[in-house]
């Protein structure tokens, strides 16, 4: 049970305590990668709860202000119809226009996609990707005659669809996100580790008796910590715009493998009183 309270208190102690290094060459190198898999968590959740006060709210409006604006669509045997007058646009104050409804047109120009997301035509929707610089067409009439028209009936895509469609899968992509985020901040930290470890053996050349390798990667994994800490300070008090330089995180770091590997003495070691 301590060793377990010892854990889940490593962020706080792993900053100050010179006997929780003390500690560490007794602990497997197993215990550090939990360690950073245990501020990989608290990472992602730290992050998830910045997103759901700070993006989330802004995403929900925009979704249902889109819900409200979109026409109610409706595919039949690879055409698309709607219940509005055509051409329709539906233009966001600040995105500009994301999408132009105009089912009279079976082909569109280029020109007809500047500044514009999506345009809908009687068989094609059109999507532009600013990003590469070209443009995705899906087209209904031929995947209506692949597919051999299996649906059967018209079907409709209205906007309260749109939202209930974005409540079921947004609970979804919360979960899949925060593995995600656990994942790389994992892998970032546990590369950084491996880093700072050949700067750990090179601090140990200094030691009458050396550290393993494995204990140096210990003390590596620890020694993150303060920088961690301080990179999730810039995520929580972002109006405040203080980055964490490349330069500090590895002074910092390093000042930490120096406390726990040149400063604190392993426990087996003993002293012989004259």
């Amino acid at each position: 049970m301590r060793q377990f309270v010892t854990f889940v208190f490593s962020p706080i102690l792993s900053l100050f305590s010179p006997s929780f290094y003390k500690s560490l060459p007794k602990r497997s190198v197993g215990e550090g990668f939990l360690y950073l898999f245990y501020l990989a968590v608290w990472g992602a959740f730290v992050l998830m709860l910045m997103i759901s006060l700070r993006w989330l709210p802004a995403v929900d409006e925009f979704v249902d202000w889109f819900s409200y604006q979109t026409p109610t669509f409706t595919f039949n045997e690879g055409r698309i119809t709607t219940n509005v007058k055509e051409p329709y646009a539906v233009t966001h104050p600040t995105l500009g226009t994301l999408l132009i409804v105009n089912t009279k047109k079976k082909e569109i120009k280029p020109e007809d996609l500047q500044n514009v997301y999506f345009y809908v035509t009687s068989h094609v929707i059109y999507a532009s990707d600013p990003i590469r610089n070209e443009t995705r067409m899906f087209d209904l009439g031929a995947q209506a005659h692949r597919t051999g028209n299996q649906l059967h009936g018209p079907q409709s895509l209205d906007g309260q669809m749109i939202r209930q469609i974005y409540q079921t899968i947004k609970p979804l992509v919360s979960v899949i996100f925060f593995f995600v985020i656990v994942f790389l901040v994992f892998v970032w930290k546990m590369t950084a580790a491996l880093l700072y470890s050949v700067a750990a053996l090179l601090l140990n050349r200094f030691r009458e008796e050396k550290f393993s390798y494995a204990t140096l990667l210990n003390f590596s994994c620890f020694s993150l910590t303060a920088v961690f800490i301080l990179q999730l300070a810039n995520i929580v008090f972002f109006n405040l715009q203080m980055p964490v330089p490349l330069w500090l995180s590895f002074a910092v770091t390093v000042f930490y493998l120096i406390f726990g590997i040149l400063f604190v003495l392993p426990p087996e070691r003993t002293r012989t009183i004259p």
